[in-house]
């Protein structure tokens, strides 16, 4: 507290956000929002990038998308790769600016290189079915495998798909039920129902009703 009354970026950045978490404080959005706010203007980028989610949540300040996009920018010019995946999903779907798939590619790019597991999905669902970009299903594999190795399910997901149906790679079912099966034990719906029907018609695994009954059950009360 004495750091950050005497204006210092990290330490009101770090108070913001245990304010924002209540860890060691009880949570309170204003102090929180206060705190960041004095870093943010002093160009602290994870202050820029916490704000920038305050004001697209709606958390603690009245939502507003165009001052979500002002700090998100800010903190995604300083490499944080969080901010970038939020401008690149913000310009995907046209939310607070006007759609831009180029942009999406671009903040999604820059964030995928720095290992962010949902901006290498959303650059494998885009080459994949070409998106914004020309369709290239080995740039799909390679940003779905990224995302795979960090655990997210829907890259498991789709690498299955791609496996199983030898889409940018030689068919292998094999591969598409480890895929299917990560994406499965996270609860992923579509990976369940597929390996359900893998299991009821023995593709790529011995056929087993009790087991494709078992995928079924988890998919369907996932609705």
């Amino acid at each position: 507290t004495v750091a950050a009354e005497a204006g210092q970026p990290e330490a009101n950045c770090k108070l913001g956000l245990m304010y924002y978490n209540g860890e060691g404080v009880p949570k309170n959005m204003k102090l929180a929002f206060k705190y960041l706010t004095v870093a943010a203007e002093a160009g602290q980028p994870e202050a820029n990038c916490n704000l920038g989610l305050m004001y697209l949540d709606g958390e603690g300040v009245p939502k507003n998308l165009k001052l979500a996009v002002k700090y998100y920018t800010v903190a995604a010019g300083a490499g944080r790769p969080d901010a970038n995946l939020n401008l690149g999903l913000m310009y995907r779907t046209g939310e607070g600016v006007p759609k831009d798939l180029k942009l999406a590619v671009k903040y999604f790019t820059v964030a995928a290189e720095a290992g962010q597991p949902e901006a290498n999905n959303n650059l494998g669902f885009m080459y994949r079915t070409g998106e914004g970009v020309p369709k290239n299903l080995e740039l799909a594999v390679k940003y779905f495998t990224v995302a795979a190795e960090a655990g997210h399910p829907g890259a498991n997901c789709d690498l299955g798909h791609m496996h199983y149906n030898g889409e940018g790679v030689p068919k292998n079912m094999k591969l598409a039920v480890k895929y299917f099966t990560v994406a499965a034990e996270a609860g992923h719906p579509v990976a369940n129902c597929n390996l359900g029907l893998m299991c009821y018609n023995g593709e790529g695994v011995p056929k087993n009703l009790k087991i494709a009954v078992k995928y079924f059950t988890v998919a369907a009360e996932a609705g």
